[in-house]
């Protein structure tokens, strides 16, 4: 890089090599020297100027006999005062805890002044009312009362915690607590019923004599009386001796009742053995389990079995079977259901593969030709199930051929094949069993 300014060039002398771009290293021409020179007292007069934009260092000390001329304020960190222009006399003023001595303030646009002292309350506060300034120096109850304009009553300040006030007019306050509060005429002091909570009977009114009846399990003395209700009355009404006597001589005999269709709605029957299914009975005395019955013979029941189990008929009993083992429709081998399936579009590009019908699958990936992998909502219960399988084209290509060749509790990969080699076919077909 070409050094055009001092700041440029370098303290190791075989590092100077040119200057403003004139080759003076080792070997140059002898008429590069001259312009190395000019160059030189140009570099030299443009730091003496200024032009350059060097900043300059004096390692030792600066001695200055002429006059110095700074061109910006010289700042408070290089000793100066930051500033071109002062008022007033004395020490220079800085910014942070400067004391002031007798200083003339103006009008500040703002201040703080928190630690102030001295401040005269009749001449330093503007803005106050009358009697404001006697009170903030001699702050009674008496020059309070010259300061407000709008209070009632007279005597000594009230503040909110245990005050004694002498004889006050309260009118109606908005609430209120006269826990310790006596004296209150009970005639003319409170308004509304006394509850019994309080020691008063909740009425305003009252009949016959003797103590107050409350709600909960009164014990009555003597023969109260009360209304006796018509037949056939079915509410919380008090029941008189006259009703309940009413009511037993209306049941009449028990033939009258079984004409009558009478309803037993509570309490126990003795005496009835197993009552018929025709009487709406079950015909048994005790039943365990599901209870089943057609119609006509006394019911049965059948016993739950193991958790999980459905009840399986086999034409004339009814059993409790385990669900994951149905009963074959002929001959004695069992059967089983698939644990998933799916037929799925294996054309296209890599990716998930649309599915035109499945169950506990959740999605199908080309993982390359030929190659996919089938994803199960619900795992299988180990890796030992039985994958089968058909693929085709929808063209009418000749049938290919499905292999299974990973199996994961999660997730299945299959391989599609024609007769020579990996081969993706439109229809594809994987049933799952275990």
């Amino acid at each position: 890089m070409a050094k055009n300014k001092i700041s440029e060039w370098s303290s190791t002398p075989a590092n100077n090599t040119d200057i403003g771009g004139i080759d003076i290293a080792e070997g140059c021409a002898p008429s590069g020297i001259n312009n190395a020179i000019r160059e030189l007292m140009a570099q030299v007069k443009d730091m003496q100027a200024g032009t350059d934009g060097d900043n300059f260092t004096v390692g030792g000390n600066l001695s200055v006999t002429g006059t110095t001329t700074l061109t910006t304020a010289l700042p408070v960190a290089s000793g100066g005062t930051g500033v071109t222009t002062s008022t007033g006399s004395g020490s220079n003023v800085l910014s942070t805890s400067p004391t002031l001595v007798t200083p003339i303030l103006g009008t500040p646009t703002s201040g703080t002044l928190t630690n102030c002292t001295g401040l005269p309350v009749a001449t330093g506060i503007s803005g106050l009312a009358s009697g404001v300034a006697t009170f903030l120096a001699t702050p009674s109850s008496a020059n309070l009362r010259t300061v407000v304009t709008d209070e009632t009553g007279s005597g000594s300040l009230v503040f909110a915690t245990s005050p004694t006030l002498v004889t006050p007019a309260l009118g109606t306050p908005s609430s209120g607590t006269l826990t310790s509060c006596t004296g209150l005429p009970l005639t003319t002091g409170v308004t509304g019923t006394l509850p019994v909570a309080n020691g008063g009977t909740g009425v305003t009114t009252s009949t016959g004599t003797g103590s107050v009846v409350l709600s909960a399990s009164p014990a009555l003395t003597g023969t109260p009386t009360a209304p006796t209700a018509a037949g056939g009355t079915n509410t919380t009404q008090i029941a008189t001796t006259a009703f309940v006597s009413s009511s037993i001589s209306a049941l009449g005999t028990m033939s009258t009742q079984n004409a009558n269709n009478v309803a037993i709605t509570g309490g126990s029957i003795t005496g009835i053995t197993d009552l018929a299914v025709a009487d709406g009975g079950t015909g048994a005395s005790t039943l365990t389990g599901v209870v089943i019955g057609n119609g006509t013979s006394a019911m049965t029941a059948v016993a739950p079995g193991t958790s999980g189990n459905v009840l399986t008929s086999n034409g004339t009993t009814w059993t409790s079977n385990p669900i994951t083992s149905i009963a074959p429709t002929t001959g004695s081998a069992p059967y089983y259901g698939a644990r998933a399936w799916v037929n799925f579009d294996g054309t296209g590009a890599n990716g998930s593969k649309s599915i035109r019908a499945s169950a506990n699958v959740t999605s199908v990936v080309k993982n390359g030709t030929g190659n996919y992998t089938i994803n199960f909502s619900t795992s299988m219960p180990d890796a030992n199930y039985c994958a089968t399988g058909s693929a085709q084209q929808a063209t009418g290509r000749s049938i290919l051929s499905v292999h299974p060749t990973t199996f994961n509790t999660s997730s299945l990969v299959i391989v599609t094949t024609d007769q020579t080699s990996t081969y993706d076919s439109a229809i594809i077909s994987v049933a799952i069993f275990r």
